[in-house]
């Protein structure tokens, strides 16, 4: 089996449906987004941590992929694992707001490396839950993504306030007129 089709060469793609697309077909950007996604977040799996987040962020991963799976079928038949997902990500949040304090202000980014790195999650979530809103506009995929990938944000959000209290790290805070 060979890797390249030549198909690209002419700026063209085939969706698992086996559509073509141009490359610059929004579902091809959106996929290339979660892939970055995706390798941000295996990034951030590969530091020693204790083994329930490692799972939990494989199974992040996981979701991604099917995500992706579906955006590139023209359907959306994924509610169930959606759900789950959505699940899992509110109480993970919910368990470590129990033990950190939010302080309602901007967290200026680079107090630690590790911190840096959930960071790019979380805004690299944000970019790929705007260009869905965009999809969801022109395509007929579950709206519940939305909710998936707000939530995945917001779970970045606060593992970083997380990771930085159990850690002892300072995190800067702008404050207007700085």
């Amino acid at each position: 089996m060979k890797v390249y089709t030549k198909n690209g060469d002419k700026g063209i793609t085939r969706l698992i449906s086996e559509k073509e697309v141009l490359k610059s077909d929004p579902r091809i950007e959106f996929n290339g987004h979660l892939d970055d996604l995706n390798n941000i977040i295996g990034n951030l799996r590969s530091a020693d941590l204790p083994r329930e987040l490692h799972v939990e962020l494989y199974e992040f991963q996981k979701a991604l992929f099917l995500v992706s799976a579906i955006i590139a079928q023209d359907k959306s038949d994924i509610e169930k694992e959606i759900n789950l997902a959505i699940n899992i990500l509110e109480i993970r949040m919910d368990s470590w707001l129990n033990e950190i304090d939010l302080i309602p202000k901007f967290i200026i980014p680079g107090s630690d490396p590790y911190l840096y790195k959930i960071n790019i999650a979380r805004t690299k979530c944000r970019i790929v839950e705007v260009l869905f809103v965009k999809l969801l506009n022109s395509l007929d995929y579950s709206p519940n993504l939305i909710v998936f990938f707000n939530r995945l944000s917001d779970y970045f959000f606060v593992f970083a306030r997380y990771w930085a209290k159990k850690n002892g790290i300072k995190e800067d805070y702008w404050t207007k007129g700085q």
